[in-house]
């Protein structure tokens, strides 16, 4: 196991490294606030999910519904949990592969 430390102005967080990958628990660990609300925007029902991580990085999705009997709150914000996700285990990647030196 490997330790790869994030530091950010004042923020210094540490992520435990198995495997030479980026884990779901990673992800998981680095996400520090997740706000879901969701409001009437152009006259349909808008879920918007706003995650703020470790180091204080927003990311902010929103979705929709094309018929207002299809819509669920629930299923729109999973889907926009993990599709933010998507973007945090890509940096985190992304992280991990400059601190390993890699340069192929």
């Amino acid at each position: 196991m490997e330790i790869l430390k994030i530091k950010y102005k004042d923020i210094e967080t540490m992520i435990e490294i198995e495997n030479n990958s980026i884990s779901q628990k990673n992800v998981d660990e680095f996400i520090d606030i997740i706000d879901i609300s969701t409001k009437e925007v152009f006259g349909k029902p808008t879920t918007q999910v706003n995650i703020k991580t470790l180091t204080g990085m927003v990311f902010s999705e929103s979705s929709t519904c094309v018929d207002r009997a299809n819509y669920s709150e629930e299923i729109g914000a999973e889907m926009l949990i993990n599709s933010v996700k998507e973007k945090i285990w890509f940096g985190l990647g992304m992280l991990l592969s400059i601190a390993q030196g890699c340069d192929k």
